[in-house]
């Protein structure tokens, strides 16, 4: 019985993540130990980078106030900037997530990170990059918006403290698709992750 409570909960903490993230205070989520393995370049010989419908026009809007902005370079980082966010997520690095998530966000990562101690959980995460893509460009007012997806193979586990995984044993494989929004602001000078979602495909 209690195995199968533990079963649930971990794929309750996984799978809420990054579809609802709620706001914490007072959560240190740092000196747990976890063991991450993120490995962001296998299974593919070269990064396979794509561009929304009118890429050229995306990169326009962007260099009206971003003038040094190039699509291919910002997706090439984009992709850093989502191995670096899993791998701290799985390291329970605050530190690293507060350099690259907004405040909101940051705290529904920390509150997860918490849960996961509460109940003396391991994560395990390994990623294969297949496609990344950006969707969409919004200008504001006082800064931009990116709308990027993440076409990635993931193979996610949770592990107790016997390093056991409940939720995905085998170790198996699923392809999901992640939707990333970054934003910067006209006077800042780097971009800053502000919500995420996923779906497996």
């Amino acid at each position: 019985m209690i195995t199968i409570i533990l079963a649930a909960l971990s794929l309750l903490i996984f799978f809420s993540l990054f579809q609802k993230l709620g706001k914490t205070k007072n959560v240190s989520c740092l000196g747990l130990g976890l063991k991450s393995q993120i490995s962001a370049q296998l299974a593919r010989a070269a990064p396979v980078v794509a561009r929304g419908k009118d890429p050229s026009h995306d990169e326009m809007l962007v260099r009206q106030k971003f003038p040094n902005f190039v699509i291919e370079d910002f997706l090439v980082e984009a992709e850093s900037t989502f191995n670096t966010v899993f791998n701290a997520f799985a390291m329970a690095d605050c530190d690293v997530l507060k350099a690259e998530l907004s405040t909101p966000l940051y705290n529904g990562f920390v509150e997860q990170i918490q849960k996961r101690k509460d109940l003396n959980l391991k994560q395990e995460i390994l990623i294969k990059h297949i496609r990344t893509t950006l969707n969409k460009v919004q200008m504001l007012v006082t800064k931009a918006k990116l709308f990027v997806s993440f076409e990635v193979s993931q193979m996610s586990a949770i592990l107790n403290s016997e390093n056991v995984s409940f939720d995905n044993p085998k170790k198996i494989y699923r392809n999901v698709l992640h939707s990333w929004i970054f934003e910067r602001k006209y006077d800042s000078e780097r971009w800053i992750l502000v919500k995420t979602s996923r779906v497996e495909i």
